[in-house]
């Protein structure tokens, strides 16, 4: 079936982004003749793509990117090697209705398209053909979750900031006074770019730096300590990193007050 798919149709491959953000479905109740699938590109641009032939009915899956990302797809296909039905899961254990023909096939040769790998299981990009008749083959890269704002730890004082979204964490400079942590800055890497992230406060005593090899590591949890050490309100008195390959950092800061932990699949940006 693999070599007949290969030789019919139009090949499309929209390549790796940083996330699937919406999925829409056109059928006409027997074939899936046109998909357009919106990404979230690293910039954090909305790239719209369309495949297929836009005829029938086209119907938005929905789901709540990025706290919910699609995990997985299964297509069926026909007699005649075109894309039949098509169903989509997500991450929230969700399953899409069944686009195409929702009567049963037969004879009927289903695929399963979903991750092998714990580290990369959402869907960031897709491949596939298509023909005047509409889809006929689809597979799918897969990549970690999307990013997502965790809770803010800390006091109700101060100024805002936030670094915005970023591919990997490389280098985090921490300065140190006598209250506690004084001043954050952040060195991310995106693609080949360096980007040197705005510092946040000022040193006064003295300055650290933790260096992850982020081309085979990453950070996954901040350990996040608050306490008011001499003042009115609440400061951050401590922080610890970690990374998924166990590299652990010191302890900046005293450890004083409440601990919090601060864990997702991969910490791509500060705020």
């Amino acid at each position: 079936m693999e070599h007949l798919l290969k030789s019919r149709g139009n090949r499309f491959n929209d390549g790796v982004f940083r996330g699937l953000s919406g999925v829409y479905v056109g059928d006409d109740g027997v074939n899936v003749t046109f998909l357009k699938l919106v990404y979230e590109h690293t910039s954090g641009e909305t790239i719209e793509v369309m495949h297929g032939v836009e005829i029938g009915n086209v119907e938005e899956f929905e789901f709540s990117y990025p706290e919910e990302y699609v995990t997985s797809l299964e297509w069926t296909c026909g007699v005649h090697l075109t894309l039949r039905r098509l169903i989509f899961r997500t991450s929230n254990g969700r399953t899409s209705r069944a686009f195409g023909n929702d009567q049963g096939v037969f004879p009927e040769i289903p695929v399963l398209v979903e991750s092998n790998r714990d580290e990369a299981p959402a869907v960031v990009g897709f491949r596939g053909r298509y023909d005047h008749h509409g889809i006929i083959e689809l597979k799918a890269y897969f990549g970690p979750p999307p990013p997502k704002k965790l809770r803010e730890i800390g006091g109700l004082g101060g100024e805002e900031w936030d670094d915005g979204k970023h591919e990997h964490v490389k280098t985090i400079h921490i300065g140190r006074g006598a209250s506690g942590l004084t001043m954050l800055q952040v060195d991310y890497k995106d693609g080949t770019t360096l980007v040197q992230g705005d510092r946040h406060g000022m040193v006064t005593l003295s300055k650290d730096t933790f260096e992850i090899p982020y081309e085979t590591d990453h950070l996954v949890t901040v350990e996040v300590y608050r306490n008011k050490v001499g003042r009115e309100d609440e400061c951050i008195s401590a922080l610890r990193f970690k990374t998924r390959n166990g590299l652990v950092s010191e302890m900046y800061g005293v450890a004083s007050g409440e601990m919090h932990s601060l864990t997702g699949h991969k910490a791509a940006c500060c705020f």
